[in-house]
């Protein structure tokens, strides 16, 4: 069943449909902090309903982003998403699979690449968005192939992704020439073990990486100041 989401924006909401995966704050966190400039052409690997897609073109000055996934209810969903944000100036989508996104994008011509893949490896896992959340249709080493592919030279690749993945992803990462600059670790609460990663990496970097914890909300409940600002709905930062 379709429902809409308020964004926080005048006049902007996201469609979601309970069949499919809807989306949560590690794709929120993800689409706010990344560091894009108003020159940059953004590709979003595995875009689902477009909600990093979306969050970006309402609040940065890219040049253009296309949001691509090979689940073709998905990207209906994302064009809807598009339309009624009124984007469609600069956001566009892809139906194919990540692994020949190359063909279409061509080797080197893309400044950032944002993806929130599927998080888990095991096949047993059930329900109606399971096949959003295992490596059924596509595995990390997949959408980071795919990035590296597509990245010129210093461009930059954010992926969000369980915190038992960590060590899969910084091999895959170097592995692709790929360097780690910074991770974000995400945690419910500073009392809770880390439950997500944020990791940016830059095509043919030098080593070194920072790292830094976020905190989703303070010991009262309350969201944590830090993790205000960045679902604030303010439009073109």
């Amino acid at each position: 069943m379709k429902y809409n989401v308020e964004l926080g924006f005048e006049n902007s909401s996201f469609v979601q449909d309970s069949d499919l995966y809807c989306f949560s704050s590690d794709s929120v966190i993800l689409a706010n902090l990344a560091k894009i400039k108003k020159t940059d052409y953004v590709v979003d690997l595995g875009c689902g309903a477009g909600i990093i897609s979306i969050l970006v073109s309402l609040k940065r000055e890219c040049k253009k982003i296309l949001g691509v996934d090979i689940d073709e209810r998905a990207i209906a969903l994302f064009n809807e998403n598009i339309k009624s944000n009124s984007l469609e100036e600069k956001t566009s989508s892809l139906l194919m699979d990540v692994k020949d996104v190359y063909k279409e994008i061509g080797n080197g011509k893309v400044d950032v690449v944002l993806s929130n893949p599927p998080y888990y490896l095991d096949s047993s896992l059930h329900g109606k968005d399971a096949s959003a959340k295992i490596e059924d249709k596509g595995t990390i080493e997949d959408f980071i192939s795919a990035a590296a592919k597509i990245l010129k030279f210093d461009g930059d690749f954010y992926m969000v992704m369980k915190i038992n993945r960590l060590v899969d992803v910084l091999v895959l990462l170097r592995q692709y020439k790929l360097e780690p600059k910074e991770l974000t670790i995400i945690s419910h609460n500073k009392n809770s073990e880390p439950g997500s990663f944020v990791i940016k990496a830059k095509r043919g970097g030098k080593p070194g990486l920072l790292t830094k914890n976020l905190y989703i909300e303070n010991d009262d409940g309350t969201m944590t100041e830090e993790c205000k600002k960045l679902y604030e709905g303010v439009r073109k930062q």
